[in-house]
């Protein structure tokens, strides 16, 4: 075959892959970052949560209909983000700030309140993140700039509650938002954090889950990287949390599921070794899969997080 024509081959192949490549990135922002309004997320959170633990659905219908569990808003770059929030049974000055994951909405999050609040003690609040659930936003946040979000949650919960102890807990993609706030300056009265089956960078995991797919992930990631900073202004590759944890001296607790097949359990191993400063701690619970760690293991669960919290937060 003459040269040129080779040449021609292989250029217009290396084309088309790159379209291609770009077409896919396109689509995972535009599908996965840019999410449209789902009037039905709650109503399908609230039923997937009763399959995981049942029982759930009867305690939420409960909390709204006596007036226990409240709305509130606050609006932030223009945006309204929308959060629910409950005191403790008993008066308390202890508060956990409970974080979801993607595609999810603070209804998939509230086993996790009815942990804190009912066997623990502790007042909750449950923001949406932004672009999910009620809250607006230009775009999902992967758990980066959602760090500066979770703060201001916190600042919220504080006032509220006029707390004098405060826990970050997030499940998936909220607790590489707890571990990304952990490495900001905390105010005083946040005391711990809680990472539930948290990626150790978003670039790592995205890789990930595209290689396993059979995808070119590499000319993918970077179509995506290149989307994000221009529309967005943040970056894939600056969402890494093993490296918000390295500069977090407070204590925290790592849950990863040995079944996990979304996030690889070894990247709360990474975030763990991470964690050079202040006390650290890693549960894996036994053939769980990825945020099914407390359905699976509720009584340890709790018995983790509430042995966690009486020796090294409280």
């Amino acid at each position: 075959m003459n040269k040129r024509i080779i040449i021609a081959v292989v250029l217009a192949s290396a084309l088309l892959v790159f379209e291609s490549c770009g077409i896919a990135g396109s689509i995972i922002v535009r599908r996965g970052l840019e999410r449209n309004y789902d009037p039905m997320a709650f109503a399908r959170s609230k039923k997937e949560m009763e399959k995981r633990v049942p029982g759930l659905t009867a305690w939420v219908d409960r909390m709204f209909l006596s007036g226990q569990m409240h709305d509130t808003t606050i609006v932030r770059d223009g945006f309204k983000l929308h959060a629910n929030y409950a005191a403790a049974p008993v008066p308390s000055r202890r508060t956990a700030v409970i974080i979801h994951g993607y595609g999810a909405n603070n209804m998939n999050m509230m086993h996790i309140a009815r942990m804190f609040r009912d066997s623990i003690g502790y007042n909750v609040l449950l923001p949406d993140l932004r672009r999910l659930g009620l809250s607006e936003g230009a775009a999902v946040q992967m758990g980066w700039l959602d760090r500066f979000d979770v703060l201001d949650w916190s600042a919220i919960a504080h006032e509220v509650f006029g707390d004098t102890l405060q826990v970050y807990h997030g499940i998936s993609m909220g607790a590489a938002s707890v571990m990304n706030a952990g490495g900001e300056g905390t105010p005083d009265y946040v005391r711990g954090f809680i990472a539930d089956c948290g990626f150790s960078s978003l670039w790592d995991v995205a890789d990930t889950l595209l290689t396993e797919r059979k995808l070119p992930a590499g000319p993918i990631l970077e179509n995506i990287e290149t989307q994000v900073k221009r529309r967005f202004g943040w970056s894939v590759l600056d969402d890494v949390p093993s490296r918000q944890v390295a500069k977090c001296s407070k204590p925290m607790l790592f849950i990863h599921g040995d079944a996990d097949q979304i996030t690889p359990t070894s990247m709360s191993r990474v975030n763990y070794d991470a964690k050079v400063n202040g006390y650290r701690e890693i549960w894996i619970a036994s053939g769980s899969r990825h945020a099914y760690s407390y359905p699976d293991h509720p009584a340890e669960y709790t018995a983790v997080v509430r042995r966690f919290l009486k020796e090294h937060v409280e």
